[in-house]
Order: C-alpha cells, then sequence, then structure tokens
C-alpha cells in the first residue's frame, strides 16, 4: 500500500539505506546506494544510485584491499556492480543532491524523518560523510541525529533467533534490494509488537 502525498508529509516518515562500498571506514568510497522510504502503511518510495568511485578516490574516500577481496567472492549479479560504477555512475556531488531532493520531496520536515541502517556505524555514518563532503553545504544535515536507527540492534533484540525473518528476494548485495528486504522486516516487527500490545516504532 502507498501513502498518499498529504499523509506522509505530516506523519512520520522512515528511510532504510543500504549502501555497497569499497570500504567500511566512515569516509568509505560508496558504489551504489539504495532508499526505500515507508510507514506504518507501506513503501511510500524508492530511489537507487550507482555512483562513480573514481572521483570519491581522488578526493580521498578510503578503499580497504579487504573488502575487495570480500567483493570478489559474491555472486556475478553482486560482483557486477564494479563495471556499473566504473565511469558511468553519477558523481558523489550528483548523489549527495539527488538524495537531498528525494528527501525533501517526501517529506518536508527533518523532524518527522527517521533513517534506518544495518549497523549504527556503516551506513548512515557513511551517508552522512559523504554528503558532508560533497555536498557543498557541510553545515547542512539530511536529518537530525536523534533520529538515526539501527536495524541491526533492533532485530537482535526483538527477533533474536530469526524466526520472523522474511523470505528474502532480489539479489544479495544489491543496495536496493537489501533495504527493501530490511524494511519490510521491520514492518513485520512492527506488526508483532502492535499485536501484542506495544506501541508502534514506526
Amino acid at each position: 500500500m502507498t501513502m498518499s502525498n498529504a499523509q506522509h508529509q505530516s506523519a512520520a516518515v522512515h528511510c532504510m539505506i543500504d549502501m555497497e562500498t569499497l570500504s567500511t571506514h566512515p569516509n568509505m568510497a560508496i558504489m551504489s546506494i539504495g532508499l526505500v522510504l515507508f510507514g506504518l502503511d507501506g513503501v511510500i518510495d524508492t530511489k537507487e544510485l550507482i555512483l562513480d568511485t573514481q572521483d570519491q578516490i581522488s578526493a580521498g574516500r578510503d578503499v580497504e584491499f579487504g573488502t575487495i577481496q570480500w567483493w570478489m567472492k559474491q555472486s556475478a549479479p553482486a560482483a557486477s556492480l564494479f563495471d556499473q560504477c566504473a565511469g558511468v555512475g553519477v558523481t558523489a556531488r550528483e548523489a549527495c543532491h539527488q538524495i537531498a531532493s528525494f528527501l525533501h520531496e517526501n517529506c518536508r520536515s527533518k523532524k518527522n524523518l527517521f533513517v534506518w541502517g544495518n549497523s549504527s556505524t556503516f551506513d548512515v555514518v557513511g551517508l552522512r560523510s559523504l554528503y558532508t563532503q560533497f555536498s557543498g553545504l557541510p553545515k547542512d544535515r539530511l536529518w537530525n541525529y536523534p533520529n538515526e536507527r539501527c536495524f541491526r540492534t533492533l532485530v537482535a533484540v526483538l527477533d533474536p533467533q530469526r524466526k520472523f525473518e522474511p523470505v528474502r528476494t532480489g539479489v544479495h548485495h544489491n543496495a536496493l534490494d537489501d533495504a527493501l528486504w530490511q524494511a519490510e522486516y521491520l514492518s513485520v516487527l512492527n506488526a508483532r509488537v502492535m499485536r501484542c500490545g506495544g506501541p508502534s516504532f514506526l
């Protein structure tokens, strides 16, 4: 179910972020970004960006040999990302502008925007770092810091045995496919909490 524009402009909007990168450090070079906006009534909108990593590397973004080795062991559909981002992806600056526009179009107030990543130190931190470096607006923020959330922590608390994990679809380590699955998992857990009489966290 998709929310109307009027509904999600005034309600809490959640953004699941997933990124595929060349490092695990906060200043990672980023190959792709998947964004899924969702709320209590389901997915609102999605966005996927393939980035040209060369301008990031030239600007000092980090590349780890171990991460590249890890990528070489992944499936062919996942590893094909290397070819997609080699000179044909958008620049980091353009990616920052597109993401800012995407979030603003769907949630005008930062106080209503909550961002999720599959770690407390990876996707959200990495995207925040990229935006600070390349947006041209180093003092601007895409979201309010207190609204950052960790998908992995919530799953560990509410479903430690992974009994309610949805069936995976799409390509593992495809940023948008992973973000969609993570948003679905959150929605499943939120529904269970509400059925038990607890408050919604969405």
